[in-house]
């Protein structure tokens, strides 16, 4: 059906972005590519139940056919990794896959907490609790995080006060 396709379509892309985030955090740093991995998982599990549960309880799926589903389109991670890793990518390129990823991700996590209004304004509160809770950690992760360093040109390390 045109429910299950654009389903099944848009998680293996959605996934394959996943992956270009993920392999662009590699071509940087490792660290920080593993920093990346969790937040990802930390975003997919959720979603991957959701469809999951799309596709047993509104499709009829069986158990097995529904896994197959998830797996086929969740390898598209891995697709989207090695496309990146493969690529040679400048590091401006690099760093701006990485600030798009970044935006991506507030994004998503922004639409998905805030876009039902409620009228239960200890239920927002602990909306944006959460949503503070979530900033403030990637910020802390973002202290100890290094930057992609681009080749220096001839009179680069005086124009750049950070000494990158």
């Amino acid at each position: 059906s045109r429910f299950l396709m654009s389903l099944i379509v848009g998680d293996f892309f959605h996934n394959f972005t996943d992956g270009v985030f993920i392999g662009a955090a590699f071509q940087c740093n490792a660290s920080l590519a593993w920093k990346i991995i969790a937040v990802t998982v930390g975003h997919e599990i959720p979603q991957e139940l959701a469809d999951f549960a799309v596709l047993t309880n509104s499709l009829g799926f069986s158990t097995t056919k529904a896994l197959a589903y998830n797996v086929i389109s969740g390898l598209s991670v891995m697709l989207g990794g090695i496309v990146i890793m493969t690529a040679e990518i400048s590091n401006l390129d690099t760093g701006m896959l990485l600030a798009y990823g970044a935006g991506n991700y507030l994004y998503c996590a922004t639409v998905h907490m805030f876009s039902q209004g409620s009228k239960d304004r200890f239920f927002d509160a602990k909306k944006i609790l959460v949503f503070a809770i979530g900033a403030i950690t990637i910020g802390l992760i973002l202290l100890d995080h290094e930057h992609c360093e681009a080749p220096a040109l001839d009179g680069a390390a005086e124009a750049d006060p950070h000494g990158h």
